[in-house]
């Protein structure tokens, strides 16, 4: 018995080249399907970036504006102005409102009767401007010695006694509330002299009564004004130097000052400032 295989039938190339082509459009079916305008639109979009700075042309200088100046900028707050009579003259009055001192020293001339140093203390701060005419600017300050009435605080090189301080400091306020004076001269604290040598205990006793008078006219609503830094008495004078020159070793020098420094520690509110170097 004969068996006779017959060969598969060869796939033509038209099949395959069908075949391919229908793949191919299945694919680009399915591509269309799937693809989104949004997609699209981002890809195509432009990436944005940031404006690069334009560069500010330099001023010229004449268009550079000067600093603002501060406004509370005053001067005339540390200056004391000193009156000459019992009414203002037309040069202190336009002083007054030029310079807007801190305080005004009354003459003895205006001090000799309250009514009249009341009546200047009223013009000197109607002229300045600065507040009312009752408790304004400038201060008004007295010298005690020239005050009428008023007991000499040291008198031939005695001073008073702790007890006794306390009533002389209220002699003293109650003459500066009838005559409208706001603040006192302390007694020279500079203790130096060169015919009179001191010993450091009498210099802390001096010192000790000059700062218990001081606190004691202001508890009585009186300023005391330590008097008169740097001192003068030992300062060297010549006929070429425009001011006293405290030319001197440093120690010696720290002992001129050290009343004043003693001053400061105990918060004394003002102190008057002689011209020296």
């Amino acid at each position: 018995m004969t068996t006779s295989l017959r060969p598969a039938p060869r796939t033509s190339t038209s099949t395959l080249l069908m075949t391919f082509l229908f793949g191919l459009l299945i694919g680009l079916s399915l591509g269309y399907i799937l693809w989104t305008p949004q997609g699209d639109a981002l890809l195509d979009a432009p990436v944005a970036h940031a404006p690069a700075p334009e560069a500010s042309p330099e001023p010229r200088p004449s268009e550079i504006e000067a600093p603002p100046v501060a406004e509370n900028l005053w001067a005339g707050r540390h200056l004391i102005v000193p009156l000459t009579g019992s009414a203002l003259t037309d040069a202190e009055t336009a002083l007054l409102r030029d310079l807007l001192p801190g305080a005004v020293l009354l003459p003895a001339s205006a001090l000799r009767d309250a009514a009249l140093s009341r009546r200047l203390v009223s013009e000197a701060r109607r002229a300045a401007g600065l507040g009312s005419e009752q408790d304004g600017l400038p201060l008004a300050i007295a010298d005690p010695a020239a005050v009428p009435g008023l007991p000499p605080l040291a008198e031939d090189g005695r001073w008073p006694s702790m007890d006794e301080i306390g009533a002389l400091a209220e002699i003293y306020a109650e003459a500066c509330r009838a005559r409208g004076i706001d603040a006192l001269l302390t007694p020279d604290m500079e203790l130096w002299h060169e015919d009179w040598p001191v010993t450091a205990a009498d210099q802390d006793r001096v010192i000790a009564l000059t700062l218990a008078f001081a606190d004691a006219l202001m508890r009585r609503g009186v300023l005391p004004i330590a008097t008169r830094y740097p001192g003068t008495a030992h300062a060297v004078r010549t006929p070429d130097a425009p001011v006293p020159v405290l030319d001197m070793p440093l120690n010696r020098l720290a002992e001129a000052l050290y009343p004043f420094s003693e001053a400061v520690a105990q918060q004394i509110p003002g102190m008057l400032v002689g011209h020296a170097a």
